[in-house]
């Protein structure tokens, strides 16, 4: 009997992550553009690939301090819009904050806005730059989202960000996610900033283009495959 054949070892369970499809108008011809990130080389998973911001979800994601400051969603009504009625509380608003605190990470994009009501203006020289300070300690988990939003009087509306998709590593794979995929429209004032560590290049193309410069081997995009399971969103 073959190796294969004995080989009873259990598919890694898959964990919790959130990505976000980082949209942004363009005119009339192209109606939007989705944001599309390099992995870096040496990133064991997907390395070299062109892929959404986003990661697993952390601990701090879940916290009930964090939850106080969302806005525009309850913990029931994230478990609808996910389509996971039997997610936990915490789970469910932690995949949306995952979301954010990720894509702030990777990109250097905020979806969040003032407590005054104003949105942020990343186009002014000091607010740019104290915000890069938070997003390496942030990255570095020396701050925590709560942390961000208590010193800079931000809301996170969740509102904003709505699923997409949901799909899960396929059993054969060493490294599983369960990933939920979210859209957002990227705020007024903010442009994307690669971080140079985890990603190394920033793209906006339409779905199209992507997959066009895919076929014709300019860009490596991540490959789905038929085994993948999906849920899908209502």
């Amino acid at each position: 009997m073959s190796p294969e054949m004995n080989d009873h070892t259990p598919p890694a369970t898959p964990l919790n992550a959130a990505t976000v499809i980082l949209l942004r108008e363009t005119p009339a011809a192209n109606p939007f553009e989705l944001l599309l990130m390099r992995r870096h080389a040496k990133q064991s998973f997907m390395g070299k690939a062109f892929v959404y911001p986003g990661g697993q979800l952390d601990p701090a994601d879940c916290t009930p301090g964090l939850a106080a400051i969302a806005r525009g969603i309850t913990a029931k009504e994230a478990k609808q819009r996910l389509n996971e009625p039997d997610l936990p509380d915490e789970k469910a608003l932690g995949l949306f904050f995952a979301a954010v605190r990720e894509t702030f990470e990777e990109s250097g994009v905020l979806l969040a806005g003032l407590t005054s009501g104003k949105e942020l203006d990343f186009t002014d020289n000091d607010v740019r730059q104290r915000f890069d300070e938070y997003r390496t300690m942030i990255h570095k988990q020396e701050m925590t989202l709560e942390d961000l939003a208590r010193k800079e009087r931000l809301v996170f509306r969740l509102s904003d960000i709505r699923p997409y998709a949901h799909w899960i590593t396929p059993e054969a794979e060493s490294k599983r996610f369960d990933t939920r995929f979210l859209l957002a429209s990227i705020p007024a004032g903010q442009k994307p900033v690669h971080d140079s560590k985890a990603m190394t290049e920033t793209l906006w193309t339409t779905p199209a283009e992507a997959l066009l410069n895919q076929t014709a081997g300019k860009i490596l995009l991540m490959a789905i495959k038929t085994q993948n399971h999906q849920k899908s969103l209502h």
